[in-house]
């Protein structure tokens, strides 16, 4: 099966929508996820048997009034954003970790996996006390609101004990409940380093 995603531009107007799944119903293509851009239109990502499938369903639609456009795309808008927002959370020089409401890792950063000694691919969707010990100040945070500044916490991984600083604050939507939580992580020896130095300056 090939896969596509196609944006569809138009001036809304009642009955438009059915007339746009109709006529994919009618090409036989399996639908796997829509995003609707308000007031604007719809991407939709389907697989179909062949390349003629996609040509004829991107014709059909096109000639339906009201669309103003159909487009191929390459990637989806969330993926966009995911793309988007790994880059930011790999461009800072701390470690980055968050985790949803029910404690699930969603985020993590190069750095962050390199202080806990982890892989990215095998962290997301991982209890976070699977991966920084049990009873974890950020969950703390997710469930009390709780923040912490530059905690200090010691865990074993992998038969290495791994010593980190990390801050904690919580992740609230728009009515102000918790949805999540965030921790930076610092390597402990990476700021005993920082400190030692800091220290050594202030003396000459």
């Amino acid at each position: 099966m090939l896969e596509y995603i196609i944006q569809i531009d138009f001036v809304n107007c009642p009955g438009l929508g059915y007339e746009i799944f109709r006529i994919t119903e009618k090409n036989n293509v399996d639908k796997i996820a829509m995003e609707v851009i308000p007031k604007h239109g719809m991407i939709i990502q389907f697989q179909c048997a062949a390349e003629e499938q996609a040509q004829r369903l991107v014709a059909e639609l096109t000639e339906l009034k009201n669309i103003t456009a159909v487009t191929f795309r390459t990637q989806m808008p969330y993926q966009e954003k995911e793309i988007e927002l790994r880059t930011i959370l790999n461009s800072v020089s701390e470690g980055v970790l968050a985790i949803d409401k029910n404690g699930i890792i969603s985020h993590i950063n190069e750095v962050a996996c390199k202080i806990l000694d982890c892989k990215l691919e095998e962290t997301i969707g991982l209890k976070v006390e699977k991966l920084v010990g049990e009873d974890p100040p950020i969950l703390e945070t997710l469930c009390l609101g709780h923040v912490y500044r530059l905690k200090e916490r010691t865990i074993k991984r992998k038969g290495k004990t791994l010593q980190f600083l990390a801050s904690n604050i919580p992740i609230r939507n728009d009515q102000g409940q918790i949805i999540g939580a965030v921790s930076t992580i610092q390597d402990f020896q990476q700021v005993e380093k920082v400190i030692l130095q800091a220290g050594k300056s202030c003396k000459k």
